[in-house]
């Protein structure tokens, strides 16, 4: 998969990087949603 500066869209990527790329942004989200939600909770309660 290269780099390439498509702006906001990933429209531009062929079907092969999306299915390199969108597991990858959806661990990204798992873990960031994970880690974040202990803080959150803590400083906002529930």
């Amino acid at each position: 998969m290269s780099l390439v500066d498509t702006g906001d869209s990933f429209a531009a990527l062929s079907r092969t990087d999306l299915a390199t790329l969108v597991p990858e942004l959806l661990l990204c989200g798992q873990l960031i949603d994970r880690s974040g939600m202990a803080h959150l909770i803590s400083a906002f309660g529930r």
